[in-house]
């Protein structure tokens, strides 16, 4: 009764779903766990998508499967609201139109490329955590809100497509996610890779110069050994820097806040570590005390800005240490001269 489609400009199997929850109807047992790459048109429910989560490597609980399923092109599905799957989760995930619920995807250890269906508004936190091998996403114009934490988990990650959309874009090949009001949405973590030709060559990164905000989770558990906080940002919100390993870092925005979770759990600012705060004023830390810095920390300041920051309650515990003119002119040079 139900047959797999013959695709010939799609080097892989699409399917036509008639009806949400019979995505299984169309696959044999013997070639759930062999296919690689998957079209999917018409509509979805819960029960279909842990059929897709088993292909893509990961059952209902997170557990791992034989599933090959690399690449999952739904966008000619749609999502029902239906077919209520349970999960080890407190909050379980379901199929809603239009949504990419709490943890559809995720653990689908499998799964390499998405492309989500057209018609979704919303990408639900977690969606997509734990996809270890997940490589690129597809977003399209539909999309009006991507929650924070998305992608964590995700460290392979090195591309998001946009297509047409009126919310978000991306920068520097898809690493970097921005909405409409210049926010930093996500910064995947691949382009910290010192193999990435985006960081070859650079003496530190740079965020792109018309971010105005770093939202929650932006940089959650990045890699950075060099980050520049460009000159327009004035917000770092709670947890933009959870559970990163820093270096570097160098500030050169003269109006910078610092929500007293900016870099919540950022255990790896040591003794080696160092910040660079080119602003005569020093930035304002929203909380009693500074709990990613130590008395170890060196802290480069201008030369002219020094007795500001031995003064200022938050950060005179660093070791603070003047920069010369010509010292701050070649840090400049080096920020004009790159990018993120």
């Amino acid at each position: 009764m139900f047959t797999i489609e013959d695709a010939p400009k799609f080097a892989g199997t699409q399917i036509s779903v008639k009806s949400p929850g019979e995505l299984s109807l169309y696959i044999k047992e013997n070639e759930k766990y062999k296919i690689e790459r998957l079209r999917i048109l018409g509509p979805l429910n819960g029960n279909d998508i842990l059929f897709i989560r088993e292909m893509a490597g990961s059952d209902f609980i997170g557990e791992k499967t034989n599933g090959k399923l690399r690449y999952l092109d739904l966008s000619g599905a749609y999502f029902e609201y239906e077919g209520l799957c349970s999960q080890n989760f407190s909050s379980g995930w379901h199929t809603i139109r239009g949504c990419i619920s709490m943890f559809m995807f995720s653990n689908c250890i499998s799964l390499q490329s998405i492309l989500i269906p057209s018609n979704t508004t919303l990408i639900c936190e977690n969606a997509f955590s734990g996809c270890a091998n997940l490589l690129s996403v597809l977003i399209n114009s539909s999309i009006e809100d991507i929650s924070s934490r998305s992608f964590a988990f995700c460290d392979k990650l090195e591309r998001i497509s946009i297509r047409n959309n009126r919310y978000y874009s991306v920068e520097n090949k898809g690493k970097i996610l921005i909405n409409k009001q210049e926010e930093l949405i996500l910064c995947l973590n691949s382009i910290f890779n010192k193999q990435d030709d985006i960081y070859l060559k650079k003496d530190f990164i740079k965020i792109p110069d018309k971010i105005t905000t770093i939202k929650k989770g932006a940089f959650y558990r990045c890699t950075i050994d060099n980050l520049a906080i460009s000159k327009n940002i004035k917000h770092i919100e709670s947890k933009s820097f959870q559970n990163c390993r820093i270096k570097s870092l160098y500030i050169f925005s003269n109006q910078l806040k610092i929500h007293k979770e900016g870099f919540f759990d950022c255990h790896y600012f040591d003794i080696s570590s160092s910040i660079y705060c080119l602003s005569e004023n020093p930035p304002i830390y929203e909380g009693d005390r500074i709990d990613f810095v130590t008395k170890t920390t060196f802290l480069f300041v201008p030369m002219a800005a020094l007795h500001k920051y031995k003064q200022d309650p938050i950060w005179k515990i660093c070791n603070i240490i003047p920069l010369s003119l010509d010292e701050i002119d070649i840090i400049e040079k080096k920020y004009n001269n790159i990018s993120l």
